[in-house]
């Protein structure tokens, strides 16, 4: 049994649905965390048996500050995941704490979804 870390939002919708499934499924043979962007959450949930529990980031706020690396590392401690998963904003702490916590030994996956046009826009192969 490994222990997974999902940081996203917990939601059964839009592009979030993803990995609101993916905890679900991957929580009924392993432990699962999910660190919830949105919704936030007041307090933890546990769900399926308290093998999928749900944090929400320590701010409202997109989670890059020192008050939510402090509460990312505490969980991290707590269930010490052998594998993060994780997206967008949420990526940039849990993948840079999990790493430096394990000492490069946990498996990180990490993606954004941009529109190609916006990449194309950054890089000025296109103009508006």
């Amino acid at each position: 049994m490994a222990r997974v870390l999902i940081a996203h939002n917990f939601k059964d919708e839009s592009f979030a649905s993803m990995s609101h499934r993916l905890a679900h499924r991957l929580s009924e043979r392993h432990e699962v965390v999910f660190m919830s962007y949105r919704p936030h959450l007041s307090e933890r949930l546990e769900l399926n048996g308290a093998r999928l529990t749900v944090y929400s980031w320590r701010t409202r706020a997109r989670p890059t500050g020192v008050r939510d690396a402090w509460h990312f590392l505490r969980i991290y401690l707590r269930h010490r995941p052998e594998i993060v998963i994780a997206h967008f904003v949420g990526a940039n702490l849990s993948i840079l704490v999990s790493k430096l916590l394990s000492g490069f030994r946990v498996r990180t996956y990490e993606w954004y979804h941009t529109q190609s046009s916006m990449i194309e826009f950054d890089h000025g192969r296109i103009h508006w």
